[in-house]
C-alpha cells in the first residue's frame, strides 16, 4: 500500500539541527547571552542571560556533535525519498544563517583525503538520497522505466 493509504499524510515537517558552539564563539564569549536547552527531541527552549525566554516545538530537533548524518537522513529525509519513489513530489529545504551547518547537513564535509569508510559515514542528505534512489532503481525486477528529475538551488548571500 502507498504511504497515504496506511497512515496519516504529512505535507510539511519541520526539522531543526543545532550545531555545537565552535571554538571562535567560545573564545568570544558569545555563548552566555543566548542559550538553548533541549528537554526532548521535539522542543527547544531559548534562554536569554540565564532566564527562559521562549520555547519552540518542531517535528524533530537534532543537537550536539553526536548526531550522525545517517540519523539525520533517516529521520528528516528518508520518508520523503520513499514518497518520491512512489511517484510523489518531495522537497527537502535547508535554511539558516551563514555557518549554521546547512551545507554540512545537505552534502557532508569535503571528503578529500578521507578514507572510503569515513566518507560514507559523513555523507549528507543529498548523496544519501541519490544512493537510495539509484539502489531502488537497480533492484527493480519489472523493467520499469524511470525518469528522474532533480532541481537544486543555492542562494548565497541572497544573490
Amino acid at each position: 500500500k502507498r504511504r497515504h493509504e496506511t497512515k496519516m499524510a504529512c505535507n510539511v515537517r519541520v526539522v531543526v539541527r543545532f550545531r555545537p558552539v565552535n571554538s571562535r564563539e567560545k573564545s568570544e564569549h558569545t555563548t552566555g547571552e543566548i542559550g538553548f536547552k533541549f528537554p526532548n527531541d521535539q522542543t527547544v527552549e531559548v534562554y536569554k542571560k540565564g532566564t527562559k525566554f521562549d520555547a519552540f516545538a518542531f517535528d524533530r530537533v537534532f543537537y550536539g556533535d553526536q548526531v550522525s548524518q545517517q540519523t539525520v537522513y533517516d529521520l528528516a529525509a528518508k520518508e520523503t525519498i520513499m514518497d518520491v519513489l512512489q511517484g510523489y513530489n518531495g522537497t527537502i529545504f535547508a535554511y539558516g544563517q551563514t555557518g549554521a551547518g546547512k551545507s554540512h547537513t545537505m552534502f557532508g564535509p569535503n571528503l578529500t583525503g578521507m578514507s572510503e569508510e569515513k566518507g560514507q559515514e559523513l555523507r549528507g542528505i543529498i548523496p544519501r538520497s541519490c544512493r537510495h534512489i539509484f539502489d531502488y532503481i537497480k533492484q527493480d525486477k519489472e523493467e520499469t522505466e524511470f525518469t528522474i528529475k532533480c532541481s537544486f538551488l543555492e542562494i548565497y548571500k541572497e544573490k
